[in-house]
């Protein structure tokens, strides 16, 4: 009964260190290219403010920890450095131009931590 009790508690520590390590508790990602612990890692140790995670589905996708609500203006300014201006924002959606073009790029918050951004890949 003893080694019942004991392989149980240590299947039962085996689950929740797998289910911890794939970060398996994390909402669903938009993208099917990278895992949610990459992403988690990629937004953790990343010197950059905005992080590119993947291209798919025509889409570029980024990431960007929130920290106190200032990654919209990290968006901008990376947008900024691409040549694009600012229009407007509308709920979730930016607008941006340039050379009469005009792109929407989406943002969407995955935690409390992080929000992710998809603009269209050929701009």
């Amino acid at each position: 009964m003893k080694k019942l009790t004991v392989f149980i508690a240590l299947l039962i520590v085996i689950v929740f260190g797998i289910l911890f390590y794939s970060k398996v508790y994390y909402p669903t990602l938009p993208i099917d290219s990278v895992s949610k612990r990459e992403v988690v890692n990629k937004g953790n140790s990343a010197n950059e403010k905005i992080i590119k995670l993947a291209e798919e589905k025509g889409y570029e996708w980024y990431i960007s920890k929130i920290n106190q609500g200032n990654a919209n203006e990290q968006l901008k300014q990376m947008m900024e450095s691409k040549g694009w201006t600012f229009k407007e924002q509308m709920g979730a959606g930016f607008f941006f131009e340039k050379d009469n073009e005009e792109i929407i790029v989406e943002s969407e918050m995955w935690t409390g931590k992080y929000v992710i951004f998809r603009m269209p890949k050929a701009h």
